[in-house]
C-alpha cells in the first residue's frame, strides 16, 4: 500500500507565494502517480524497475499540473503564473552572477539553440540535474505544448510507455511522433511567447462620457430624444428721433415711439 503525506503552510497574503502554495497539492498528487505507474527506479525488493524521466519532464510535468489543477483559480488572469516562472529562473542567473531576469529576456529572443542548449541540460535522470529551477519552469511549459497538441490521454501513454521501455526519448518519439530535438525547435516560440509580458497585456478600459441624444434626418421616431427645434432672433426695433419744441426750446427724443414730453410739441 503506497502512503503519501504533503503538508503545506498556505500564505494568502502575498499572492506569488500563495500561487505556489497552492500549486504544491497537485503537483506533488502528480509524483504519487508516477510512482504507482512504476515510473521511479527502486522498489521494496531493491530490483530497478522502469527508469526515471529526465529533470524537465519530471518535475515540469508536475508543475504543469499543480498550476492547472492546483492554483488556476486564483489566477484568472495568468499573470501570477507568468510571475512564478519568472521567479524560478532566478537561480540559473544568481549562478552565473547576471542581473536577474536575464535569462528571461534571452528566452524571448525566441533561438531554438538557446532553449535547445538549456533543455539539454535538463535531460538527465534525478538526481543530480543541471539547474533544476529551470525543469519546473521551461519543463511546465513542455507539458502545456503537449496536453494543448495531443491532449491529457497521450500524456498517460506516455507515462506507461517510459515506465515500460526505461528509455523516455524513445518512448516520446513513439508516444507523441517526432523526436525531442525536433519538439525542442517547436517548443521555443511558445517558450518565448510566454516570458513576454507584451502578450499578457491586459486591455485597458476606455472611458467616454455618456453621449447627447441627437436628432438626426434617419433618426426612428421612437427615439426618446425630443427635437432640436432651431430658433431664428427676432431683429432689435429700430429706434426714431423726433424733435420736440417749447417756444424757443428744442429737444430732441430718440425711442422706438417716441412722445414729446410735456409742453412741448412736435416740430
Amino acid at each position: 500500500m503506497s502512503l503519501f503525506f504533503l503538508c503545506v503552510k498556505y500564505d494568502p497574503r502575498e499572492s506569488t507565494v500563495s500561487y505556489g502554495d497552492l500549486h504544491k497539492f497537485a503537483h506533488e498528487y502528480t509524483h504519487f502517480m508516477e510512482m504507482n505507474v512504476k515510473n521511479w527506479t527502486g522498489s521494496a525488493s531493491g530490483n530497478a524497475i522502469g527508469k526515471r524521466n529526465s529533470c524537465w519532464i519530471e518535475e515540469g510535468f508536475a508543475t504543469f499540473y499543480g498550476m492547472a489543477v492546483g492554483a488556476s483559480p486564483e489566477d484568472q488572469s495568468g499573470s501570477k503564473r507568468r510571475k512564478f516562472l519568472s521567479d524560478l529562473l532566478f537561480n540559473y542567473d544568481n549562478n552565473r552572477k547576471q542581473p536577474q531576469g536575464t535569462l528571461k529576456a534571452e528566452l524571448e529572443r525566441g533561438n531554438a539553440n538557446t532553449v535547445k542548449s538549456l533543455m539539454a541540460m535538463l535531460e538527465n535522470t534525478p538526481w543530480p540535474c543541471d539547474e533544476t529551477q529551470n525543469a519546473y519552469a521551461l519543463g511546465s511549459l513542455a507539458a502545456e505544448a503537449l496536453v494543448a497538441s495531443f491532449g491529457q490521454e497521450q500524456m498517460v501513454k506516455f507515462y506507461l510507455s517510459s515506465a515500460s521501455t526505461g528509455d523516455w526519448k524513445k518512448s516520446f518519439q513513439s508516444v507523441f511522433g517526432l523526436s525531442v530535438d525536433t519538439f525542442y525547435e517547436k517548443l521555443t516560440p511558445y517558450i518565448a511567447s510566454q516570458f513576454t509580458e507584451i502578450n499578457f497585456a491586459l486591455p485597458t478600459p476606455v472611458v467616454t462620457s455618456t453621449p447627447k441624444p441627437s436628432v438626426t434626418a434617419s433618426a426612428s421616431p421612437s427615439q426618446s430624444a425630443e427635437p432640436v427645434v432651431p430658433i431664428s432672433k427676432t431683429p432689435a426695433p429700430k429706434k426714431i428721433t423726433i424733435t420736440c419744441l417749447k417756444g424757443k426750446t428744442i429737444k430732441k427724443v430718440t425711442a422706438v415711439n417716441p412722445k414729446c414730453p410735456a409742453g412741448y410739441k412736435k416740430k
